[in-house]
């Protein structure tokens, strides 16, 4: 006999188990008692996944509760409205709806899960644990947590089952194709591999909680990351679009090819750039812009309006043309009419902010936007499309496209042109020292400068004693300081060199050949050279070695013998022979063409032309007649646009328009304040525009402007902020000091559809050609040759319209004087006007000397003391 410790009975040894009867008296239950606690244990437990069961269905009724009222919204909208494209373009930039909530494993499947996971964590710590992954210095319990986490998903076993399998067989295992049961059972199964590298569209569909993490185990454990599969992808064609940068590091150190391509022949650029990753855009182009560079980079396109599907009805665009096609949805995709990109609807669209930055790297990189002229004439050009959202005729634009799709457009628009920036830009341009940091070392004398020297820093930045600067601008040109100073100077590459020489047709800052002020100038130069008459912008505009009477004239003759070559190669098809006869030749084809055309029709108008009424206007949308005091002038649009050209400015490319009739560089206020840049309140009244001859309001003066033009510093010092700005004005419009900058420029475009117009702004005669790259040729003074293809602007209306113009009628000389400190040439009744009373051997002379402002008189008259 033997007593029950729970009901308190005595009853027969049979009424216990072997395993009760050998429990103390505390402890013994009968059989009865046990079998009671059991039953009870089962239904607890049953009521448990009653209730959980019960919770699933109540989320996933409400979730298709919500997708029964999204689509009755949807139908509303369309019932109202008529357009069922209008609406899903509506949407573009909402987040998807939310996935079926996660569902966890059942209670059978959890400790065979569980088991599995012990194993695979076994082997990974022999393999050793992937380290700065979020894994760092994980132990068994911790690795155990996570494979948890990442496998507790009943939605996700189809891909986590073979994945743990993967890390315990290795090689054997991980390189295995599977398919998503959630998909369409005709679509080809994927490695293992490949579906890691989807995380972020696996979390957005199925809850799946895996990352870096699971990718960087999955290469240890043996993945061959060359595996392609039938539309010719590799893994990191999935990883630039569903993953991070630290996932596509990975498979870069792992060796995946990355110039790939699927087949329609394109790279990963096009899935990296669709729902951009700033941080794997910015690791593709350092890492692999030299195996598959974005410049060379075009993508197969459906036609917009015939929505082809077969390649011979595509159209080739660059990648940044592709870009803004995807971000502002106005591209057809064959398989998906809606215009929305597959990873949007699956992941959300990305923010404007990461389009624009995404957008600034490629072109930081090299990729330019199509000329026009190259693209289809009745497929829409995405550049134009942004430009003209809110010019006249955008009409049906704004018909046809929602507000979402025009707001992206506009802010898009404006980073091209440098009017905003995205904030990750923006903090790069922010923390650029534009300014010139000058040692303490004079580049002259070679001695460290005291404060008994009185260093001066000149307007470019470079810092000299003060003698020293002064002696080196009264010394004669071409003469050298050998016998005052140390034999050594600094050349314009920074190196030092033997013998300081004052070089050149003109006194120029001994590094960086920039004029040197009028302040360090003796007076009888000054007078001779710095005063001349018909003084222009250029950086010849006073060579003291030219025409005095006018300065040196511009033209072929100022090219050295490569530049000279170059241009004669596409003139005349020729660059062998003496020098003397390629200028002659040259010449000979320039003054020998005509124009073949007529006339002209402006509106309901037609009129008469000869070559001598021509002036082209690189920056108008339709063709303008202006009438003058001698004669008619028309200016001529280009026939693919308006043009403009990449330039960088403090390392950011945007885009700017071309003026060879306005007279100074004008500088939007909105590109102003983007990139910081430090203006004088110099205004003038002599401004008029082109058209009207109407008053042109300047409010200030940027102090410098800087900018490359591919692989040249470009300095202007006399752009200008207006102070209204037309509605056309929407980027940089560089004049007449631009070309100036240069020993010489040609700019050649499509006149019409039988001529080509060569021309430099009006130095030299017009060339009219039959043939002729669409292109900027800019020779500039330190022997370089910038060759850049024009980028037009498709007209969107017939209507002429004519940008601000910045014209000085009359003479410059006797308008404009020079400042003596930062040799800015501006209107004098904008400038401050100093007598300098001067007496010489007891023979009083009057001079007239011109600052921008307090600043620049107050740093030039020091070192006149």
């Amino acid at each position: 006999m033997a007593v029950c410790s729970q009901c308190s009975q005595e009853k027969a040894r049979d009424a216990f188990s072997k395993v009760q009867l050998r429990k103390t008296d505390a402890t013994r239950r009968c059989k009865q008692c046990v079998e009671a606690e059991g039953c009870q244990e089962a239904s607890s437990t049953s009521a448990r996944q009653k209730k959980i069961a019960a919770r699933q269905q109540e989320e996933e009724a409400e979730w298709i509760k919500q997708n029964k009222l999204a689509e009755a919204k949807k139908a509303e909208w369309i019932q109202q409205h008529g357009m069922a494209d209008r609406y899903e373009r509506a949407s573009l930039y909402q987040p998807p709806p939310p996935p079926p909530p996660p569902r966890p494993l059942p209670e059978d499947e959890k400790t065979h899960v569980l088991n599995i996971i012990f194993k695979a964590v076994n082997v990974i710590q022999e393999r050793g644990v992937p380290t700065g992954y979020g894994m760092d210095g994980f132990c068994k319990p911790e690795l155990v947590a996570r494979l948890w986490e990442v496998c507790n998903n009943k939605y996700m076993t189809w891909l986590t089952l073979p994945l743990l399998l993967g890390f315990i067989l290795g090689e054997r295992k991980i390189n295995e194709k599977i398919h998503c049961v959630h998909c369409d059972s005709r679509e080809e199964p994927l490695p293992i591999l490949m579906w890691a590298c989807q995380y972020k569209f696996l979390k957005a569909q199925y809850g799946y909680s895996g990352g870096d993490d699971m990718i960087a185990l999955i290469l240890a454990a043996g993945a061959d990351v060359s595996v392609r599969v039938s539309n010719g992808c590799n893994s990191l064609f999935w990883a630039v679009k569903y993953s991070s940068p630290q996932a596509v590091g990975l498979l870069l150190d792992a060796g995946v090819s990355v110039d790939d391509r699927d087949s329609f022949g394109q790279t990963i650029w096009k899935n990296a750039t669709e729902r951009p990753d700033p941080g794997i855009v910015k690791v593709l182009i350092e890492r692999c812009n030299k195996i598959i560079p974005v410049d060379k980079d075009y993508i197969p396109v459906s036609d917009s309006y015939s929505g082809g599907g077969d390649l011979s009805s595509r159209v080739l665009y660059t990648l940044p043309d592709n870009m803004l096609r995807v971000y502002v949805a106005i591209i057809t995709y064959t398989d998906n009419p809606t215009k929305i990109p597959i990873s949007w609807q699956a992941v959300g669209a990305p923010t404007v902010d990461d389009m624009a930055t995404a957008l600034v790297r490629v072109l930081q990189a090299g990729a330019r936007f199509s000329q026009a002229n190259v693209a289809r004439p009745d497929n829409i050009d995405p550049l134009a499309f942004v430009t003209h959202v809110d010019s006249p005729g955008s009409e049906l634009i704004k018909k046809v496209y929602t507000k979402p799709q025009l707001d992206t457009a506009r802010f898009l628009h404006d980073v091209i042109c440098g009017r905003q920036l995205p904030s990750e830009i923006m903090k790069e341009v922010q923390s650029v020292n534009q300014s010139y940091s000058p040692g303490d070392t004079c580049p002259i004398c070679l001695t460290d400068m005291e404060p008994s020297d009185n260093p001066v820093t000149l307007y470019c930045g470079h810092k000299y004693c003060l003698e020293c600067i002064k002696a080196y601008g009264k010394a004669k040109l071409g003469g050298d300081l050998t016998h005052r100073f140390s034999p050594i100077r600094v050349g314009e590459d920074g190196l030092l060199r033997a013998n300081v020489r004052v070089e050149g047709t003109d006194k120029r800052c001994p590094i960086c050949r920039r004029l040197l002020c009028g302040d360090l100038l003796d007076q009888d130069y000054n007078q001779r050279y710095r005063s001349l008459v018909g003084m222009r912008l250029g950086i010849d505009r006073h060579e003291a070695g030219g025409n005095l009477s006018g300065g040196t004239k511009r033209g072929p003759h100022l090219l050295s013998d490569k530049q000279l070559q170059f241009e004669c190669k596409i003139v005349i098809g020729k660059s062998e022979g003496r020098r003397e006869e390629l200028l002659e030749e040259l010449l000979r084809s320039m003054s020998a063409s005509s124009y073949s055309g007529s006339e002209v029709t402006i509106g309901n108008k037609t009129y008469s032309l000869n070559e001598k009424s021509i002036q082209m206007e690189l920056n108008a949308s339709a063709t303008i007649r202006v009438s003058g005091e001698d004669k008619a002038v028309v200016y001529h649009a280009p026939k693919w646009g308006p043009v403009v050209v990449p330039i960088q400015v403090k390392g950011v490319p945007i885009l700017a328009s071309l003026s060879p009739n306005s007279i100074f560089t004008v500088v939007p206020k909105a590109v102003v304040k983007s990139f910081g840049l430090k203006t004088k309140p110099i205004t003038s009244s002599q401004f008029v525009d082109l058209v009207g001859d109407k008053r042109v309001d300047v409010a200030e003066v940027v102090d410098e402007f800087r900018f490359f033009l591919e692989d040249v510093e470009i300095c202007l010092n006399n752009a200008v902020v207006l102070k209204t700005e037309p509605s056309l004005m929407r980027s940089v419009q560089l004049g007449v000091d631009f070309f100036e900058s240069a020993l010489w420029t040609r700019c050649s475009v499509r006149l019409d559809d039988d001529s080509f117009v060569v021309s430099d702004g009006g130095y030299t005669t017009t060339m009219f050609t039959k043939d002729q790259p669409d292109e900027l040729r800019y020779y500039s003074r330190d022997g370089k040759i910038c060759r850049v293809p024009f980028i037009h602007i498709r007209n969107h209306s017939k209507d002429a319209m004519m940008p601000q113009i910045v014209r000085l009628p009359g003479d410059l000389s006797a308008q404009c004087g020079e400042c003596q400190w930062c040799c800015r040439y501006f209107p004098c009744d904008g400038m401050l006007k100093y007598d300098d009373d001067d007496n010489n051997n007891g023979i009083s002379t009057q001079e007239f000397r011109y600052y921008c402002d307090e600043e620049c008189k107050s740093k030039g008259m020091a070192t006149r003391s």
